[in-house]
């Protein structure tokens, strides 16, 4: 593949400029712009013969250089070539000399980083979508509203609506993407955040102070109707919205039917909201829901949990060893969540997604669009 080499401009470029040079290795591993662009230092001295008798007593697959370079003692071997060379250096195994001592600027070194893994995952109505550990963004499912193609960039938090997306990047400013049919995306206001949520067609966020903002389609008082002060958590549901303050409590407004509003006086560590029913962690990680329960939603089972997500008529939880329980309705098997450990849990509408102990995401439920068939 094109690599960078033979440029007479006469300096170097960052290696995402280039199609990127790869070197295959076996089981599976692949070394990342191995040539061209700057010749690679090596700890070794040089000595043009050494390698060629070095595995001759022993099995060694990788050997240790010379003791000394044969042409100065401090000359260290370089290899890969650079902008400044033709095609000829541009393997690894091309060995050159320098002295380390000389600056220039076609030398230097290749920094190797682990594979990105999946630290967050989202379940919408027709689409997925994950955060990996570099911030990016990677969707499936229904496109049809571009909700499956999120912007460039990095971020750390991620929600998705119903056909469309919103997340949080690294300055803390948003980006929302998808169906804007309601404003839910071109009216995304300006600012530093921390949270998002997106609902059916409205979406609310949290700025560093606690402070909640909606926007988007307001016909129930979703978005007029959130409360002042300060608070940790707000999540968006389909036509409803609650939000979690500063000692434990929980305010909702938005849409009244099935008490969608009505959350219990406890105090709660977290919460989800979902189509007309949310559910929260109480004290010891019991599980309390209310709103609309016509299949089963907002009827938990007992026990301990750490993380609760609502889907639109099931729930899902995850308990202390990483196992998962659903219930509401199974009409699509989204109550049939895989066995196993895991990390991070989603419920979207008739689905739902997790990331599993070795940071591979699992997805589950209705398929119809592609989005719990995961890329």
């Amino acid at each position: 593949m094109p690599v960078h080499y033979d440029d007479p401009s006469g300096e170097v470029v960052n290696v995402e400029s280039f199609e990127t040079g790869v070197t295959a290795w076996d089981d599976g591993v692949v070394l990342w712009q191995m040539a061209g662009n700057a010749d690679e230092w090596v700890a070794d001295y040089y000595d043009e013969d050494h390698y060629q008798w070095a595995n001759e007593n022993d099995d060694n697959t990788d050997p240790v250089g010379p003791d000394t370079s044969v042409y100065d003692e401090q000359y260290r071997v370089t290899r890969g070539g650079s902008f400044a060379n033709d095609e000829n250096p541009l393997r690894v195994s091309f060995r050159c000399y320098a002295d380390p001592y000389l600056r220039g600027n076609a030398r230097g070194f290749r920094c190797a980083s682990s594979p990105p893994v999946v630290v967050q995952v989202e379940a919408g109505g027709r689409h997925s979508c994950t955060i990996d550990s570099y911030g990016l963004l990677d969707c499936w499912g229904d496109d049809s509203y571009d909700q499956s193609s999120p912007p460039g960039g990095t971020f750390d938090d991620i929600d998705l609506g119903e056909v469309h997306g919103c997340a949080v990047d690294g300055g803390g400013e948003l980006a929302c993407w998808g169906d804007d049919t309601s404003g839910q995306v071109s009216d995304t206001p300006a600012g530093s955040f921390v949270q998002v949520s997106a609902g059916y067609d409205h979406s609310c966020a949290l700025d560093a102070a606690g402070t909640i903002l909606c926007w988007g389609d307001d016909t129930y008082g979703q978005v007029s109707g959130a409360p002042s002060g300060s608070f940790v958590q707000v999540e968006a549901g389909d036509w409803h919205a609650c939000a979690l303050d500063t000692h434990g409590l929980i305010s909702c407004w938005g849409i009244t039917t099935d008490e969608a509003t009505t959350p219990a006086s406890d105090s709660f560590a977290s919460f989800d909201t979902g189509h007309l029913h949310s559910c929260a962690l109480g004290g010891h990680g019991a599980l309390q829901c209310w709103g609309g329960d016509d299949d089963g939603e907002a009827s938990p089972p007992e026990g301990s949990f750490t993380q609760v997500t609502a889907g639109q008529t099931h729930s899902c939880a995850m308990d202390a060893h990483g196992t998962i329980d659903c219930w509401g309705s199974d009409y699509y098997d989204q109550d049939a969540a895989p066995d196993g450990t895991f990390t991070d849990i989603s419920a979207g509408a008739y689905h739902g997604c997790a990331i599993d102990g070795s940071g591979t995401v699992q997805c589950w439920g209705w398929n119809f669009y592609g989005q719990s068939t995961v890329p």
